[in-house]
């Protein structure tokens, strides 16, 4: 048990000391390179897109495994909500109540 902690706190200090670095790079960065304005667009672009695989990966599977309906179904009903731009509050809870009465009836 003492190994799993040691491991879990190793991995925590590691991440954080990675994205200190990485939110340290770019003020240190821009003062050696200039970046011109569509590179910086493209940058931001890739971002996005990185994000959204991640969502979508996350959203239809849990391991090795299929996530569930009512995984899939709730985060469509928040996409929905974020499409219409409800406030974030509506959107978490309009996800959760839509994830839960699909469980509910059983479609896990």
């Amino acid at each position: 048990m003492q190994n799993d902690t040691t491991l879990l706190l190793v991995g925590i200090l590691l991440l954080a000391a990675g994205t200190y670095l990485l939110r340290l790079a770019g003020p240190l960065l821009s003062r050696h390179y200039h970046f011109s304005g569509e590179f910086k667009q493209l940058l931001a672009e890739m971002v996005a897109v990185l994000l959204f695989a991640v969502a979508i990966s996350a959203t239809f599977f849990e391991a090795e495994h299929y996530a569930g309906h009512a995984r899939v179904f709730g985060v469509s009903v928040a996409a929905y909500c974020a499409y219409k731009k409800l406030p974030f509050l509506v959107t978490v809870l309009s996800a959760a109540l839509a994830t839960a009465l699909v469980r509910l009836l059983g479609m896990a």
